[in-house]
């Protein structure tokens, strides 16, 4: 970011979006963002989040941790035993409540994808069912490339700039 504003860059950082472990970075700095607000950090309007799976992690454990998030080192123990074989069948334990993410979020589901159950449970679990806008598509674990599929998407996307006080130039 810093080295995009350095070749000139002017606007302001609106939104993020990420694809797969990606979206669980994009639902781990909003959350982080909500709730340990940090200086020098932009402010993000919202996030995009394209098969995505969670739990949010504690990206700083020195800015405190969410309420029923897990540390990376859990994730991490999961995502290993999957590379070895092992059924990634649940997310890792929480611990107590949930802390949910209140900023708004577009989640984009291929219907063929083989987590699409984790990837809706993430939006379910993890936000507030009041700003969270869902999509899903015909395609597996990818980023959506056909116009078909991206024209809906890159409207959400508009829309949801102009709803959190965008001026629909994004």
């Amino acid at each position: 970011m810093a080295a995009d504003d350095a070749r000139g860059a002017t606007g302001p950082w609106i939104a993020l979006l990420g694809f797969s472990q990606g979206a669980r970075i994009v639902a781990s700095v909003l959350l982080m963002q909500q709730t340990t607000p940090a200086r020098g950090w932009p402010v993000f309007r919202f996030g995009i989040l394209l098969a995505g799976r969670g739990p949010p992690v504690a990206l700083d454990p020195a800015r405190g941790v969410p309420r029923g998030v897990v540390g990376a080192a859990a994730v991490g123990a999961m995502m290993a035993a999957a590379a070895a074989g092992a059924a990634m069948t649940e997310s890792p334990p929480r611990c107590g409540p949930v802390e949910v993410v209140r900023i708004p979020s577009i989640h984009v589901h291929g219907l063929l994808d083989p987590g699409l159950h984790f990837h809706r449970r993430l939006a379910a679990e993890w936000f507030d069912a009041r700003a969270v806008v869902c999509r899903e598509w015909a395609g597996g674990h990818r980023v959506p490339i056909k116009t078909g599929d991206v024209g809906p998407l890159v409207e959400e996307i508009l829309g949801m700039d102009a709803v959190t006080g965008g001026c629909g130039w994004v």
